[in-house]
């Protein structure tokens, strides 16, 4: 808890990330992690990769939901 309380907020800096269901999803073609430090153009652009990502290309990287 200590380490939350001892970061610092730097404005103008944020970390983006791909989501799924809810969950971090680490195997996308946009990143295998958190991005860290983005500014505002680079997060506008890395959410509009996240936007084009094509339905088919969510099923080939979670192809157990097609299970369900």
């Amino acid at each position: 808890m200590d380490s939350v309380k001892n970061r610092k907020v730097i404005p103008g800096l944020y970390e983006v990330a791909v989501f799924y269901n809810g969950e971090l999803c680490y195997d996308t073609p946009i990143t295998h992690d958190v991005l860290r430090s983005q500014n505002d153009p680079e997060v506008q652009r890395v959410v509009g990769m996240i936007q084009r990502l094509e339905r088919m290309d969510i099923h080939y990287l979670h192809p157990e939901e097609e299970d369900a």
